[in-house]
This record gives C-alpha cells, structure tokens and sequence, in this order.
C-alpha cells in the first residue's frame, strides 16, 4: 500500500503501533500530544487509510520475525549435530587403544563437561588428569 495518503505522523504512528499494539504510547512516540493521546489513537485508527497500513505493516513485522525464527531453528539444528559429531569424535578417543592416556583423560573430561559434570574447578580437572593417567590401561 502506498502511504501517500498519510502523513508523515501518521505513518510513524502506523509503525509504532503495529510493533507495540497500544494506541496511546504510538500515538506519543508519534510526536502526537501526550495529553490526548488515547483519543488521538482511537481517531487515527478509525481512519481506512491508518487501519490499512497498520495491518499491512503487522503483515511484514510478522513475516520478518517468522523468517528470523526459521533462521535461529536452522542454527540450533546446525549446532546440534555439530556437538553430536564432536561426542563421538570423544568417545572414539576414550575408546581407543592407541590414544595417549592424556588425550583418553581429556576426551573423557569433555564427555563429563557436556553431560553437565565438568570438575568445578580447572585445578581439579587437573588432580584428575594427573591421578588417572597412571592408571588408564593402555
């Protein structure tokens, strides 16, 4: 729609309400009178050309905020199997007779940390790297 038919105001009102859905905070963010601006809202959105816009502007607010959400999904999916790949990469060197007992210990802290048992500290991560290399079988 065009917004010739509106004034400047107008279409900044337009905007503020389609983001916030209330009248009287548009209106004052519109640069219309505090004083009224419940009234002034109520008479500008009785007005076509105001209602039109306001729900075209509503249309594209929401197809953009789809877009992002697909978009924030996508990378969330991405991440997902991105940490997937790197357990098993992990595992794959805890498991593993060849590994140096130091990269088993390390992969097998990293299992803990993303599992949610990481050493509360970096000094005890480092007793329990210390303690169990000795005893890993190789």
């Amino acid at each position: 729609m065009s917004t010739d038919k509106l004034t400047h105001r107008q279409e900044r009102f337009c905007v503020a309400y389609a983001k916030l859905g209330i009248g009287a905070r548009a209106a004052r963010e519109a640069g219309y009178s505090a004083h009224a601006s419940k009234q002034t809202a109520c008479a500008l959105l009785a007005k076509e050309a105001v209602a039109n816009r306001v729900r075209e502007l509503r249309g594209q607010f929401a197809a953009e905020e789809l877009k992002a959400l697909s978009l924030a999904d996508r990378q969330r999916e991405a991440l997902a199997e991105a940490a997937d790949r790197a357990i098993k990469v992990l595992l794959a060197a805890l498991d593993a007779k060849g590994s140096s007992p130091e990269l088993r210990v390390k992969a097998a802290l990293g299992i803990l940390d993303r599992a949610g048992h990481a050493p509360r500290a970096e000094q005890d991560a480092k007793e329990v790297t210390v303690r169990v290399i000795g005893g890993l079988p190789a």
